[in-house]
């Protein structure tokens, strides 16, 4: 499962176990106002109220910490594969330190022998910045889409799931006990509710 449908998954479950606690607020609420009930009764209605007031902002609180967990993981696991790693290294490696100096073509070819591999796609590319080698204007030029050959590490992907806590965040503190909520968080997530 991805992070978005996890973090979607948990929000929804919160909201799930909200929507009930909200639903017994409503109910207590509307037979207060009613008038029908003694002080003493609307008493301990209030002070159920005002307990499930604090249940629903621990589930937020607990909700929003999964999620964080959530996240954090994932970026790790994104960061990982941005290492570099010994163990995938493969003959192609030797050329780098050969001593005869390699071209875009060469460096293009090695790509594409590795496009599965995280550590020699940013070998390549290193070697090709330290030599002045442009690998973007030489796979435009061959026609090569240069997403699928060039190593591109995930900051960017770091940082759009980091924004998930935000997003978690809103949602919890402004609809997670309104009556909206499930249809708030389908739009956050662009889900059907």
């Amino acid at each position: 499962m991805d992070i978005m449908n996890s973090v979607y998954s948990t929000l929804k479950d919160a909201t799930g176990v909200v929507a009930e606690m909200q639903s017994e607020i409503d109910k207590l609420q509307a037979d207060n106002d009613s008038g029908r009930f003694s002080d003493t009764v609307k008493r301990q209605n209030v002070e159920r109220i005002n307990e499930l007031k604090r249940q629903i902002e621990n589930k937020s609180f607990e909700t929003l910490g999964d999620v964080k967990r959530k996240v954090a993981a994932a970026c790790d696991e994104l960061a990982r594969l941005d290492d570099l790693d010994g163990a995938q290294l493969t003959d192609d490696a030797k050329l780098f330190s050969c001593g005869v100096p390699l071209t875009e073509r060469d460096l293009v070819t090695i790509l594409r022998r590795n496009s599965d591999n995280a550590t020699m796609k940013q070998l390549a590319v290193r070697y090709a910045q330290e030599h002045g080698l442009n690998l973007r204007d030489y796979c435009t030029k061959a026609g090569i889409p240069t997403a699928t050959v060039i190593y591109v590490n995930h900051s960017r992907e770091i940082q759009a799931i980091s924004g998930l806590v935000d997003t978690a965040e809103r949602y919890l503190n402004r609809w997670v006990a309104d009556k909206q909520g499930p249809i708030v968080l389908a739009r956050f997530f662009n889900m059907t509710a």
